[in-house]
């Protein structure tokens, strides 16, 4: 099943008030929100840089219920003002029940009828439980390979810039869905696109190697959501080669497992999205 309930921006902006809700209101902000996120609370850089990114929720669902055709009634909108008041008051160095006092029960109840009404007028694909756990597991595992890795300072650097993205969008999962981690394999894809040299370094190192699988074993579960994942054909055997000799998400080896299309060179890469978007790119290419 899913991952998470709730596969809408709305969803995601309740679980959040939910669980801070759930928290002693006593204790510092800042407290709260390291817990929630798993950020340390001695990494103020850190922690800011991830609650800036959650304070998008209210965006996002204010824009996900502004899409919706025919326009909704404005009671779906009246969550916005005390959400809105909750974020001015916001201190990180004071206490939770600052952040939370004015989102009363009214404002609760109406965010949970905008959660059902997106469930059902636009619903984003999630990623199984089991495929999740994978990948985090995973990814865990290849920040400790690379940590140990005695490898060119060079091929690390590249390595753990597109690995932190990756093992990010899996921590902020619950907050914002599959989009992150879409994103930032694509852009792990097209760096081993652009840097060849480097990628076929790194390639040939023990931790690159299962680097490489492990974006492959990502981009494919991602296209199982979205659609065949378009790449370059000699980029795809590329991956496929960097491989380990380990078993794919579904317990097949790569050798049988069915693979994203291969386009032949030089088309750019494409991922196929999801929501609108990747609906208008199905319909030009389908």
């Amino acid at each position: 099943m899913p991952a998470q309930e709730g596969n809408n921006p709305a969803a995601r902006l309740f679980r959040l008030i939910e669980r801070l809700g759930s928290m002693p209101q006593d204790q510092p902000a800042f407290q709260a929100w390291s817990a929630l996120l798993a950020v340390r609370a001695d990494d103020a850089f850190e922690l800011l840089d991830r609650i800036s990114r959650v304070m998008q929720l209210p965006k996002m669902t204010r824009e996900a219920l502004s899409a919706v055709r025919p326009p909704l009634a404005p009671i779906y909108f009246e969550w916005a003002k005390p959400i809105e008041a909750a974020f001015k008051a916001h201190r990180l160095v004071g206490p939770l029940r600052e952040f939370m006092t004015p989102i009363n029960s009214d404002a609760k109840k109406t965010l949970q009828f905008c959660t059902d009404r997106l469930a059902d007028l636009s619903p984003e694909k999630m990623l199984e439980s089991a495929d999740l756990a994978e990948l985090r597991r995973e990814a865990a595992e290849l920040r400790s390979d690379l940590e140990k890795a005695d490898i060119d300072p060079v091929l690390k650097k590249f390595a753990w810039r597109h690995l932190k993205e990756i093992i990010t969008a899996l921590d902020e999962y619950e907050f914002f869905g599959v989009s992150p981690l879409q994103r930032a394999s694509e852009a792990a894809l097209g760096s081993a696109a652009l840097n060849r040299e480097a990628a076929s370094r790194l390639q040939a190192t023990t931790v690159g190697a299962k680097l490489f699988g492990f974006l492959l074993k990502t981009l494919i579960m991602l296209s199982a959501l979205h659609g065949a994942a378009q790449i370059p054909q000699d980029i795809q055997r590329f991956l496929i080669d960097a491989r380990p000799a380990v078993e794919s998400p579904h317990g097949r080896t790569h050798e049988d497992q069915p693979s994203v299309k291969p386009v032949a060179d030089p088309t750019p890469i494409e991922i196929v999205r999801g929501g609108d978007e990747g609906n208008r790119a199905n319909q030009k290419t389908g």
